[in-house]
């Protein structure tokens, strides 16, 4: 995940000094480069539960997370769109860069619905943690 967030950050720098014109060779196979390890990379996160047999929020994190993963794919092949064409939107293509940076590739949203999760019984909390491909 340090890699693709430095070279989401590369690019950042690369749209703000205004030299992506200059650069789109390099940027081609950086984000090509990012894509496919984003493909490739694991999410996990770490979530609680009170007993083996109420786990069904745990299905839902993980179709969360892989709806997730599947926008951050999405806005990177926009990304990437966006650099390549003659006259990209160069304001439009910073904003996704900003976007996927600030939310660490939409990982706090995530993270932020599952600690939202409350239980409603006097159990123990047990923490486990969910992996997404």
């Amino acid at each position: 995940m340090k890699q693709i967030i430095k070279n989401l950050q590369y690019v950042e720098l690369s749209i703000l000094n205004e030299t992506t014109k200059e650069q789109s060779g390099i940027l081609h196979l950086l984000m090509n480069e990012t894509i496919e390890q984003t493909k490739e990379m694991k999410f996990f996160y770490d979530a609680s539960f009170t007993s083996d047999k109420f786990l069904k929020h745990h299905f839902t994190y993980v179709q969360l997370a892989k709806k997730e993963k599947a926008k951050v794919l999405c806005d990177l092949h926009e990304l990437q769109a966006e650099l390549m064409v003659k006259n990209g939107n160069i304001k439009r293509a910073l904003k996704i860069v900003t976007s996927l940076l600030e939310t660490q590739l939409r990982k706090n949203n995530i993270e932020r619905v599952i600690n939202q999760w409350q239980k409603t019984g006097n159990r123990s909390l047990k923490d486990t943690r969910i992996f997404v491909e």
